[in-house]
């Protein structure tokens, strides 16, 4: 009998909102996305750029997949389409200066003349925010990243059990225990900030949440319930937090976010409450059909 060995939550890049299409979106688009990101992990840029050249004819691309559409140009050399599609990932809500800044796959784009006004159009998209709000969240948000950034470098220089690691992750504790307290102030005060007030920072509550303990995440269930209503943050996102909060609760989940990773290395889906309409319910969350997510796991689902 399979043994579990760790959960893993399924969610998008710390720095997108990643509000999915939902009904604009067929399910050739998932599957086209899907190749995509699966070729541009491999490295085969040209094939990842045909495949999201297809999706874009079949629904509206999220923030996040313009973002990487731009690198898989960018990586073949397709500079005005990297540029282009960089500029729809500002248009829908990128805002990340300093993560475009050193991200390796735009040291070409660094040297044009395109790249100062692209610059330019996120300070210029962050200059009417609350700043003050803004530095407070940017504060955790580093908190929060501080060694969970650095993981995958790390464990292949130290070794997942070795005693940085381990030492690094009592830190990173530590750090996410002073992080639930800030933020818990900080959304009693204000409530749960949009992205018009804080630009991508408002995806930082979210995450330092859903790494809250079970009493804490139903106590403020019913903000992130608002959050969603009011579009401060995504469905697909609360989808995520609710299902995750299921499992720990030894129930059954809604959404089918929740992957289970047993020992021999393979993969399962946490429980699934009436797993033959899941689909209905991830599409009214914004989620990809969950065979995708099957896929991107080895997951055999029927």
């Amino acid at each position: 009998m399979k043994i579990v060995y760790k959960f893993l939550i399924i969610f998008g890049f710390l720095f997108f909102c990643n509000d999915n299409c939902q009904s604009q979106c067929t399910d050739e688009y998932f599957d086209l996305i899907f190749q995509a990101e699966q070729n541009q992990n491999a490295g085969k840029y040209k094939t990842s750029v045909e495949f999201y050249e297809s999706a874009f004819v079949e629904g509206v691309p999220s923030e996040k997949e313009c973002y990487l559409a731009a690198v898989s140009y960018a990586e073949i050399g397709d500079l005005n389409n990297a540029f282009k599609y960089l500029n729809l990932s500002i248009d829908k809500g990128f805002m990340n200066k300093t993560w475009l800044m050193e991200d390796e796959h735009f040291i070409k784009l660094r040297a044009q003349p395109k790249w100062h006004l692209l610059i330019k159009k996120i300070e210029q998209s962050v200059s009417g925010l609350n700043q003050e709000w803004r530095n407070q969240l940017a504060s955790i948000q580093e908190k929060d990243q501080r060694y969970r950034g650095k993981l995958k470098k790390m464990t292949q220089e130290f070794g997942w059990s070795s005693e940085v690691i381990v030492e690094k992750w009592e830190e990173q504790k530590m750090l996410d225990s002073l992080n639930l307290i800030e933020i818990k102030t900080f959304l009693d005060k204000n409530g749960y900030p949009s992205k018009s007030e804080v630009g991508d920072m408002a995806s930082v509550p979210y995450f330092v949440l859903q790494r809250a303990d079970l009493e804490t995440q139903e106590a403020y269930l019913r903000m992130l319930k608002k959050a969603a209503y009011k579009r401060k943050i995504s469905w697909s996102r609360l989808a995520t937090f609710v299902d995750k909060m299921k499992v720990q609760n030894y129930e059954q989940q809604i959404f089918g976010t929740q992957i289970i990773q047993y020992e021999d290395g393979s993969y399962d889906f946490y429980e699934i409450f009436e797993p033959e309409f899941v689909d209905s319910r991830r599409i009214q969350a914004g989620l990809p059909p969950i065979r995708i997510e099957a896929k991107r796991w080895g997951i055999s689902f029927n």
